[in-house]
């Protein structure tokens, strides 16, 4: 089965046309690749925006380890919003308790007071008597002495 020069002639041409076809195939994909390209650019041109977020990433962690402490703190409000009523409750006790003792010690000076005044009027009173008694004593004397 020897081959002839013809079909030797016949298979290179076959090979040769299945080469071209699959150059035709690659020049195909390089063409389509070749189009792709400008778009591709446009995307790599958001590669350094997106880097310089990435360099956000650790330090956005770090407070995302924050929320839980938040959330506990948070849980917490309640709780301090009772507590702060109740202290409310208890200061507006002693306001009341403490506006009426001292109520009662104005009283208790408005009354010293009055009766203050009532003894200063006393006192003043008795030295005028002790003044005019004095007085009397005097020209008592004095007569006295000239009889």
């Amino acid at each position: 089965m020897n081959k002839t020069s013809e079909e030797k002639i016949l298979e290179a041409i076959f090979g040769i046309e299945r080469e071209v076809k699959g150059i035709k195939n690659e020049v195909m994909d390089i063409k389509r690749t070749i189009s792709v390209i400008p778009e591709m650019q446009e995307q790599l041109k958001v590669i350094p925006k997106m880097q310089e977020q990435l360099k956000v990433i650790p330090e956005m962690q770090e407070q995302l380890k924050v929320i839980p402490k938040m959330q506990e703190q948070l849980n917490e409000i309640p709780e301090m919003k009772k507590d702060i009523k109740q202290i409310s409750k208890t200061v507006a006790v002693i306001e009341v308790e403490h506006g009426k003792k001292l109520g009662l010690a104005l009283d208790a000076i408005s009354m010293h007071s009055e009766k203050f005044e009532f003894q200063q009027k006393r006192i003043e009173n008795g030295e005028k008597i002790m003044d005019r008694n004095s007085d009397k004593i005097y020209y008592l004397e004095n007569k006295l002495k000239q009889n």
